[in-house]
């Protein structure tokens, strides 16, 4: 309910959907949260990880951390909340269960003895108890909703970095071109009929027999192009949180065990592809080749920053008489594809200018210095394998490490690493906007 408030009109933008189902699921959502408020403590269980455990609790065992990343904490608790709080009327409502699980977790820098003392005996340590509900029961006594679903104050750039982009798609496509380009497929299986769209099973049993002849992007479109009659294309999205998984395999044994939100897979023999998304928010689509052009997810897209047609220039042209914000403008997929909001504030501060300048009063030579920088940034990320975020990973489930190279976003408060004043933060249309108070003009 909070991300719906807090985004009002730009949900729809930043969620991907139709407003018409925007709406629909909004209203599911606070009905949903009108008849919990009496299960007070399931949901105080699942904010135990919110930054004030920071101050009290501190265990930086590397084996920790990783379970953490590895999503086994609380995972029990998640399930018996999906379990007991949404009925088959409501399933999608479950996408609120994790996503209080997943901000609060990413906010959390280690969990020690105290959250373990708290699992293993739940109606005992009454000391634990007290300090917890001391710590975050509050948080869902405040009157503002916002408050109340987020846990705490905090910037919204944990969940922004769920949202892969150019590079992490990109990451992706080359990871798994190798392994699928000349192979044929041998079957596909489909674990449930939609994830944001209806998934056209008939179509995709079509791809059966077929070889696969290119693995292309389009913007943050996986594209698996394949021979014979129509050159049928596979269009892929990993919308929040999907994972695209290729597995090498023995041909003719048995496949490996469905994992949790795994929702299809295509089988090229000695090569395994899963799709594992617990959002639903991907897609899989499949369309002639003839039509991808005209195709209503790809016909309104804007230019490929690494590609030609990108430049000063255009960035010049596009910028004129326009009020918006520099940033906001990067990051409008009708103008230029796969900015997101990261990549948008490191460009910025790479070529020193300050993202919320009004886009029409950026000079040519600052449109041609912002153009090489988001090449640059967006090459630097690839190279990296992509930011490393909490549910992305590459082909082979390893994550991205450009994080390590960020300048400004989530740094704020922090000395720039050019000037030395300080990196401040700001909110624009719903997402964090980072820049350095000294040296962006």
């Amino acid at each position: 309910m909070g991300i719906f408030d807090e985004l009002g009109e730009d949900a729809a933008e930043v969620f991907r959907v139709q407003e018409s189902d925007l709406a629909a699921v909004s209203a599911r959502v606070r009905r949903f949260a009108q008849q919990r408020r009496a299960r007070v403590d399931e949901l105080r269980d699942l904010l135990l990880t919110v930054t004030h455990l920071k101050g009290q609790v501190m265990d930086t065992r590397p084996s920790l951390l990783q379970e953490l990343s590895d999503r086994r904490v609380l995972t029990g608790r998640l399930e018996e909340f999906d379990a007991g709080l949404t009925g088959p009327e409501d399933r999608d409502l479950d996408l609120l269960g994790r996503d209080l699980v997943d901000r609060l977790k990413s906010q959390a820098e280690a969990l020690g003895p105290l959250w373990q003392r708290r699992v293993e005996r739940r109606d005992g340590d009454a000391d634990v108890v007290q300090l917890l509900n001391g710590l975050v029961g509050h948080v869902l006594m405040q009157e503002d909703p916002r408050r109340r679903m987020l846990g705490t104050g905090a910037p919204r750039g944990e969940d922004e970095r769920a949202l892969p982009e150019l590079p992490e798609v990109e990451t992706v496509r080359a990871g798994a071109a190798p392994h699928l380009v000349g192979r044929r497929v041998r079957a596909v299986h489909l674990q449930r009929e939609d994830l944001r769209w209806p998934m056209p099973a008939d179509a995709l049993q079509g791809l059966v027999g077929r070889r696969c002849t290119a693995l292309d992007r389009r913007s943050k479109y996986i594209l698996a192009r394949f021979d014979g009659p129509a050159s049928p294309v596979a269009m892929i999205h990993l919308g929040m949180t999907g994972r695209m998984i290729v597995e090498v395999v023995k041909p003719r044994t048995r496949r490996p065990d469905y994992r949790k939100h795994e929702h299809w897979r295509m089988d090229f023999g000695d090569r395994l592809v899963r799709f594992v998304d617990p959002r639903r928010f991907g897609a899989l689509d499949v369309t002639p080749d003839a039509d991808l052009n005209g195709h209503p997810l790809i016909r309104e897209l804007g230019v490929e920053p690494l590609e030609e047609g990108f430049d000063g220039e255009f960035l010049h042209r596009v910028t004129r008489g326009r009020k918006v914000a520099i940033k906001q403008l990067l990051m409008n997929a009708k103008v230029v594809v796969g900015v997101g909001n990261i990549y948008a504030s490191e460009s910025c501060w790479h070529a020193r200018v300050r993202p919320r300048r009004a886009a029409k009063s950026l000079t040519r030579r600052e449109c041609d210095a912002l153009a090489a920088a988001t090449v640059k940034v967006l090459s630097a990320a690839i190279a990296a394998g992509g930011t490393s975020f909490r549910d992305y990973v590459g082909v082979d489930e390893d994550a991205g490490y450009f994080a390590r190279e960020l300048r400004v976003y989530e740094r704020a408060g922090d000395a720039c690493p050019r000037c030395g004043d300080l990196v401040k933060r700001a909110v624009q249309q719903g997402r964090s906007t980072y820049w350095c108070s000294g040296c962006q003009r």
